[in-house]
């Protein structure tokens, strides 16, 4: 099973590339899913600048069907936790972090509201980018950690 990165993070600029890989995905889970909401997440959604990955968000009514349906379809297995199945996937050298959700699952608007709120306020979408850089260094764990707390204080306590 492919693993997240290791080492220390380096944010980039969003850029054609992952741009490529983001639609790439999206169509592929649509096809395999069609009865799931498929929704990019994170930095590279609102475009931003972040890590060189892709967040996707799949919301279905059938989390063990989902899940089936991409292990068969030679996606790597995961995790779940606390509801939600996470797996993560690489694409021409881009990580992709796939979370499964009901759509009653709490997160479901939380990973809305933060996309949204980026997306409205260049001048909160500005800070973040900044934090990132300023913490880029740090390790995977580190980072997400950090970044996580940012969140929870700077836009999810709004």
């Amino acid at each position: 099973m492919p693993k997240a990165r290791q080492g220390a993070v380096k944010i980039i600029p969003p850029s054609p590339e992952i741009a490529k890989v983001q639609g790439e995905y999206l169509h592929e889970l649509r096809v395999l899913l069609p009865d799931a909401t498929v929704e990019l997440i994170g930095g590279m959604s609102v475009p931003m600048a972040g890590r060189e990955e892709v967040d996707i968000m799949v919301v279905t009514d059938d989390q063990a069907k989902a899940v089936e349906v991409m292990l068969l379809n030679g996606y790597p297995g995961g995790v779940e936790e606390k509801g939600v199945y996470y797996l993560t996937d690489f694409k021409k050298e881009v990580e992709c972090g796939i979370q499964i959700l009901s759509p009653d699952h709490p997160q479901v608007e939380t990973n809305r509201r933060i996309r949204s709120r980026l997306q409205e306020d260049a001048s909160l979408r500005q800070r973040l980018e900044r934090f990132k850089k300023s913490i880029e260094k740090l390790t995977q764990a580190q980072y997400k950690e950090q970044k996580s707390v940012w969140i929870r204080d700077n836009i999810l306590n709004l």
